[in-house]
């Protein structure tokens, strides 16, 4: 089994990061506009347990 590490950033580039894929987003939905609107479920979890390959 492959372990991923994890990479830790400061404040600052985490808000210059979300600013910028802002901005993509808004600039790629200008050049593809959604044809329909859609309601979207977000979420996210960690299992705690551990898995066997």
């Amino acid at each position: 089994m492959k372990e991923h590490g994890k990479k830790v950033i400061g404040a600052d580039a985490l808000k210059d990061l979300n600013i910028n894929l802002k901005e993509a987003t808004e600039l790629y939905l200008e050049e593809f506009p959604l044809k329909e609107e859609r309601k979207t479920f977000l979420t996210t979890f960690e299992g705690g347990g551990s898995a066997k390959a």
